[in-house]
Order: structure tokens, then C-alpha cells, then sequence
């Protein structure tokens, strides 16, 4: 299959982020006129070149000046670090919790690119420079050891706050932001759009390229839920049976290694369908391009506040969790990144049309399958990683 020269190419990217800003001056009406609010809003206008999600390198960016009182016990002159996976999503983080955070503190934020193994060795050494990083929900269950409890009094949240979502809220790890995998494709032409993992796989039902994340956390599943394996069934996950029922699209499939190249892979035409984080497609279908998402069988993803053992600024960590978890922070935060509150606190703040791409969208969540199983992977992820490159590369 050809690649189409349609004029839907990567040069619309810069008309897409033209209305992204109308969009989000709009929400400025639906998420309120509180100062904090209109500087948040402002801000993500003027937000990266890199769309959300993914990964990235470090953006090296400062949050903004402070507009509150300063907290007179915390040092204001040694900046707050986040790691994350860069892009435009750290960016619009820095922009809306960051924003809140040196808000309350007065003590300014700066982000770094995360490096799990350099955290670890971090903790270990008791030489914790970083306070906070974008951890995905594996990493509490793989580092329970290196976490400590998480003071929910001091945070002032409760279970019955956070989503009903398995491991949401956990002794040492609290969601911070609800993703899925989830189907993208084009919908300016004329081929049926797969709804689920299994059409995803019928390539003689449903002709067209297709695109799966050249990783195993959440491919396995999908190639596993394509074969008719349940949820239920899923885990421990068979990584032979995943292997051979990806191997049985290969003729039409292209693996995507990053959340840009994903989005580059639509736009461009150069597939059909993809699977993808729903907030990388929703970006695109929400910036005008003919790009929509399917949410059949979609599967929830868990990313975690945690404080780490040897945290020089442990009451700043506090401080962050509260910050991230103001609602109109987390209503900014997903206008912006198109990634899914914790709280419905928070949910019921968008307008309608940010809420329809919402993973925790009621009818959305309704059509998930279920949470990647973070306790397995925990456990598992070193060794299957190894068995996934062997196998790609064979």
C-alpha cells in the first residue's frame, strides 16, 4: 500500500495547533474566570511544538512566577524536579499543576527526562535530586521497597475521591492521570474502521495498514485480546500466542516507536489504523484533522503519584500531589493534554467536548476491557522486554 499524497500531511500540523488554541480559549468559559485559571489557560495557548503524550526529551522549563502568598517554610530558591517524558504534555503539566504548585509554595518547578534505572540508583545511594516523576503504574509494584506510604490525611483525599479503578489508589501510589490504548484512524476515506482488537487483526475482513507500539506493555494484551483470549484469561500473559497472532498481520503492519511518529503515521496517511495512547489521537481529531478513535475493548492505563524513600523534600512532595489534584489544575491539565482526571471533581469541570475523549468518559470506560495488570508487569517487565527485542528483531 502507497502512501497518499492528499494534503493531509504533517504540514497541517501547525492549523491543527491554530485550533487547539481556539479550543482551549473556549474552555476558558467552561473551566471558569479564577486569575489562576485565566494564567493556566493562557499558558497552555502558548504551549510546545510537541503534541501530547509519549516521549520526549526534557524541556528544561521553569513553571511561572508565583501569583499567592509564599509558604514561609519552604525554601523558594532550590527548584521543585519533575521528571517526565517531555513533549508538549510536560509543558501543559508545568503550565496548570506546576502553575498551582508555586502558587501555594512560591517555590518554583523545573523538569528533567526521565530515567527510571537513574531514579532507582537515586533512591538507593540516598542521592534523591529528583521529587516527583511521571511513573507508570508498574513502577510502584517493581519498587514497592523504594516507595514510602503516601500520607493521604495530609493530602486531603480519600479512596471514594479517586475513580473506582483497579490499583487507582494504593498505600504507596495514588493515580495522577487515567490514559488507554485505543484505535485511531482516518476518517476521510472509504474503509470501515476496525471497532475493536479483533477486527483490528482481520485484515481480510477489514484491508488496510495497520500500526501497533513497538513495545510489549499493552501490545501483548491487544494481540492476546484479538485472539480471543478474555480479560479475565489474560494474565499471566502468553507471550508466544501474542507473538504468532501479531506475526499474522505482518504483511500490513508497521510498528510505530514513538507517540509522535504514531500521530505522523495517521496524518500522513501512512496507515490505516493505529493503536495508540487515545490521547495522541484525540489530539489530532480535536485540531480539525479526519482522525477518530474507537473504544472498543480499550485498555486503561495508570500513571502514579509516589514519594520516594530518601526524598530530601518530602513535604513538598505533599504539596505537589495537593497541587496536581486542585480540580481546576487537573481540568486545565486535560483540556490541554487530553489525558483523564483522577477525580470526577475534576471530570465534571470540562466542557462536553473535551469530556467526549475523556478515557473515564462513562460510555468510554464502559467499553474498556479492564486496567493493565501493573502488579504482573511489575514483576515481569525486564524479562518479557528482553523476549520482545529478540523476537523483533529475529
Amino acid at each position: 500500500m502507497t502512501e497518499r499524497s492528499d494534503g493531509l500531511g504533517l504540514d497541517r500540523l501547525e492549523e491543527m495547533r491554530v485550533s487547539r488554541r481556539r479550543f482551549l480559549r473556549g474552555s476558558a468559559l467552561v473551566l471558569g474566570a479564577s486569575p489562576f485559571m485565566a494564567a493556566v489557560l493562557a499558558a497552555c495557548d502558548s504551549g510546545g511544538d510537541e503534541p501530547s503524550g509519549g516521549t520526549g526529551g526534557a524541556t528544561g522549563t521553569t513553571a511561572g512566577a508565583a501569583t499567592g502568598a509564599t509558604a514561609p517554610e519552604f525554601d523558594t530558591s532550590q527548584p521543585f524536579i519533575v521528571a517526565d517524558w517531555g513533549g508538549n504534555t510536560a509543558a501543559v503539566r508545568l503550565q496548570t499543576w506546576g502553575a498551582k504548585f508555586t502558587e501555594n509554595t512560591g517555590v518554583p518547578v523545573e523538569n528533567t527526562a526521565i530515567d527510571y534505572g537513574k531514579f532507582v540508583a537515586q533512591i538507593e545511594s540516598d542521592n534523591v535530586t529528583w521529587n516527583w516523576i511521571d511513573a507508570e503504574g508498574w513502577f510502584a509494584f517493581a519498587h514497592d521497597d523504594l516507595l514510602v506510604d503516601l500520607p493521604y490525611d495530609e493530602i486531603g483525599i480519600s479512596e471514594s475521591d479517586i475513580y473506582p479503578i483497579a490499583n487507582a489508589f494504593l498505600p504507596k501510589a495514588l493515580l495522577s492521570y487515567h490514559s488507554a490504548y485505543a484505535i485511531g484512524h482516518r476518517t476521510d476515506v472509504d474503509l470501515q474502521a476496525p471497532r475493536d482488537w479483533v477486527e483490528f487483526f482481520d485484515t481480510k475482513g477489514i484491508p488496510g495498514k495497520r500500526s501497533l507500539f513497538n513495545w510489549p506493555y499493552g501490545t501483548v494484551e491487544v494481540a492476546l485480546l484479538a485472539d480471543g483470549v478474555t480479560y479475565e484469561e489474560l494474565y499471566p500473559l502468553d507471550l508466544d500466542r501474542a507473538f504468532d497472532k501479531i506475526d499474522s498481520i505482518r504483511d500490513d503492519l508497521v510498528f510505530w516507536n514513538s507517540g509522535a511518529e504514531s500521530q505522523q503515521f495517521l496524518v500522513a496517511g501512512t496507515v490505516d489504523f493505529i493503536q495508540a495512547w487515545h490521547n495522541r489521537i484525540a489530539y489530532l481529531a480535536v485540531g480539525g484533522l479526519p482522525v477518530g478513535i474507537q473504544w472498543g475493548q480499550n485498555l486503561q492505563i495508570l500513571t502514579h503519584h509516589q514519594i520516594s524513600q530518601n526524598q530530601p523534600r518530602p513535604e513538598l512532595c505533599v504539596e505537589w500531589i495537593k497541587a496536581c489534584l486542585d480540580p481546576n489544575a487537573l481540568a486545565a491539565y486535560a483540556t490541554a493534554s487530553l489525558n483523564s482526571p483522577p477525580t470526577s471533581a475534576a471530570y465534571d469541570l470540562l466542557d462536553d467536548g473535551t469530556k467526549a475523549f475523556m478515557s473515564t468518559n462513562p460510555e468510554n470506560l464502559g467499553a474498556s476491557v479492564g486496567v493493565i495488570d501493573d502488579a504482573w508487569w511489575g514483576e515481569n517487565l525486564d524479562s518479557v522486554i528482553d523476549t520482545w527485542y529478540e523476537w523483533v528483531g529475529a
